[in-house]
């Protein structure tokens, strides 16, 4: 369902092509990074902070568009430090919790698309009727 989302974007090839991304974590962060595979094959990061700071977060303009086709895998990574809890760390939406995000921007629109949120098991896209 999703790739043919993205065989008809209006891109030559289809696809999107990406042109910023906001890497976002919370305060045990230290580094973010995503992948790019196509085809089993390894193609350069779309974005990378090896220094992450919870304070001064930021959006990466990429300085060459990268063209995602049907079918690519985008891998998020992030690396945490715990070392100053005493208690385990839980996902969630508060500063004290964690998460492991990138905001990609893209062209052309996707019609439908909302968002999509990847999780340990399947990834879950969410496609809204009228936008």
């Amino acid at each position: 369902m999703f790739q043919d989302l993205f065989k008809n974007t209006g891109l030559p090839e289809g696809g999107i092509n990406i042109i910023a991304a906001g890497l976002h974590t919370h305060l045990a962060g230290r580094a973010s990074w995503t992948k790019h595979v196509r085809k089993g094959k390894e193609l350069p990061e779309i974005a990378r902070d090896d220094h992450y700071d919870f304070n001064f977060q930021d959006t990466q303009m990429l300085r060459k568009e990268i063209n995602i086709q049907p079918g690519d895998d985008i891998i998020h990574y992030c690396q945490y430090d715990s070392m100053d809890r005493d208690k385990p760390i839980k996902g969630g939406d508060s500063t004290y919790e964690e998460m492991c995000l990138d905001f990609l921007l893209y062209y052309p629109r996707v019609k439908g698309l909302k968002w999509c949120d990847t999780t340990l098991f399947e990834p879950s896209w969410q496609l809204v009727d009228k936008l």
